[in-house]
């Protein structure tokens, strides 16, 4: 019919699946399982985007790591750790988070155009929310809103049960228990998965 409305002529192709095995359907269903026939410009819809986060030093960096090594994908590194390293601990200002959140959003969607069905985030902005919290007593309306706004298909919450290893942004280890207490409040509060 619309061949027919549009004066053209309805040449069929792929009859029977012969030259493509799969239909658009089949992908919808099972995006994971057809992931092979879905463009990549669309791949990024479909991909899972998991989310480790909790305390600091419990080991998110690492799983983060070896679950992508692993799923043979990516892991998006927390984009805090660079930009402290750069402007150093001491110097941070409030400010600062923003910039911290958008490069953290700004890595997510650019590793996971190159992700292969699942991405690994290392941490999340509502972290980022928290941290601001804990570091300046407050957090801009950008981040709040961004934080709320986030969805992951699946978080993993680290325990506060490994030893803590300094390093350069590493705050207070006597926070730890507290800062995993809210993000388990927030992921039940919010119904997250």
């Amino acid at each position: 019919p619309l061949a027919a409305t549009l004066g053209a002529s309805f040449i069929p192709c792929n009859q029977g699946r012969s030259i493509i095995g799969t239909s658009g359907t089949d992908i919808r269903n099972d995006p994971m399982k057809n992931w092979h026939h879905i463009p990549d410009v669309v791949k990024p819809y479909f991909a899972k985007r998991i989310c480790i986060m909790g305390p600091e030093s419990t080991g998110k960096t690492t799983l983060a790591q070896k679950l992508a090594e692993r799923f043979d994908t990516l892991a998006v590194p927390e984009y805090a750790y660079s930009y402290i390293k750069h402007k150093g601990l001491n110097n941070l200002e409030l400010s600062d988070m923003d910039i911290i959140a958008k490069g953290q959003k700004a890595s997510e969607a650019a590793l996971l155009r190159q992700s292969n069905k699942m991405l690994f985030c290392d941490t999340s902005i509502y972290t980022t929310k928290l941290w601001s919290e804990y570091l300046f007593g407050t957090t801009s309306t950008h981040i709040e809103k961004q934080a709320m706004r986030e969805n992951y298909d699946l978080y993993l919450l680290m325990d506060d049960d490994t030893p803590f290893i300094d390093d350069i942004h590493r705050v207070d280890q006597n926070s730890r228990k507290a800062f995993m207490q809210k993000c388990e409040a927030y992921l039940q509060s919010q119904g997250k998965n």
